[in-house]
């Protein structure tokens, strides 16, 4: 059982109340596929998110971890490679 890591983009749909709550989400390996914004969400605005997923066959995913426009590195610690850091910090 070896433990690999997979990367995706997200767009998450953010609703404005104050808390910042995510309405929905769209994830795909390829950030063209889903940026910019594929749907109009009434009161949310959409933000593009890098995902790096850790895990196996057999456990699945163990870990994961998210970067946003301006991170260097994902919330787990680990850096975000530097085609992902380009097309955040694109849009």
């Amino acid at each position: 059982m070896k433990n690999e890591v997979f990367y995706e983009y997200g767009c998450e749909y953010v609703m404005q109340n104050g808390v910042s709550d995510i309405d929905d989400v769209d994830f795909s390996t390829r950030a063209s596929d889903i940026w910019p914004a594929q749907w109009d969400y009434p009161d949310c605005e959409p933000r593009l998110v890098a995902r790096r997923m850790w895990g196996n066959d057999l456990q699945g995913v163990l870990e994961v971890g998210y970067a946003y426009k301006g991170d260097t590195h994902f919330d787990t610690g680990h850096k975000v490679p530097a085609h992902m850091f380009r097309m955040l910090n694109r849009c």
